[in-house]
Parts: structure tokens; sequence; C-alpha cells
């Protein structure tokens, strides 16, 4: 996925906050229509992040398995990738890890 910028970053937050309803700022979306190189983000990490952006609270990998209606071990692949991408952070607790959308 290699994300290179903050505005990148921005650009999908603001895709995704569009996507389940909330009102994106008018900075935001001249990002959208503006940002030269539109990031690629696959349909497995999109939906981790409406489901994470959604709730708001820190979730278990079998949370937003559950939640995003896929496996387990997706839901473990794609939510490492969207850390290491930076969108989101993991918080270890005794046996799980749970996951939250860097803010």
């Amino acid at each position: 996925m290699g994300f290179t910028s903050d505005k990148q970053r921005r650009f999908v937050m603001s895709h995704i906050k569009g996507r389940i309803g909330i009102q994106v700022s008018s900075k935001d979306r001249a990002l959208l229509e503006n940002l030269k190189e539109k990031p690629q983000i696959s349909n497995y990490e999109e939906t981790l992040l409406a489901v994470m952006e959604a709730r708001k609270v820190p979730k278990s990998t079998k949370q937003l398995a559950k939640d995003a209606n896929m496996e387990w071990q997706t839901a473990d692949k794609y939510l490492n990738k969207l850390e290491k991408s930076g969108f989101i952070k993991s918080i270890k607790t005794t046996g799980k890890t749970m996951w939250q959308i860097k803010e």
C-alpha cells in the first residue's frame, strides 16, 4: 500500500468518512478532488477503517473481523498493513490486541 504523505492518509480517511456518512470538511473535500497521486487501498482495508471510524472505540481483531464480516486471519493481515501504513495503532492487553484509528 505504501502511503508516502499525510495528504494521502487524509485522503483515505476523508473517503472513509464520506462512505459511512460522516460530514467531510471543505478542506478535506478539496483534497479529495485535487490530490494528484490518489492512494490505492484494498476493499478489506477500507471496510476495516469504516468499521473503526464508525465506532471510535478500540476493538479486538476478533470483534473487527465479525463487524466487517471477514475471517479473523484476513482481518489480522490487513490490520497489520494498516498499522504499518500509519492509519491505526495497536494496543496490547492481556491476551489480545486492540486496534484504533490514529488521531
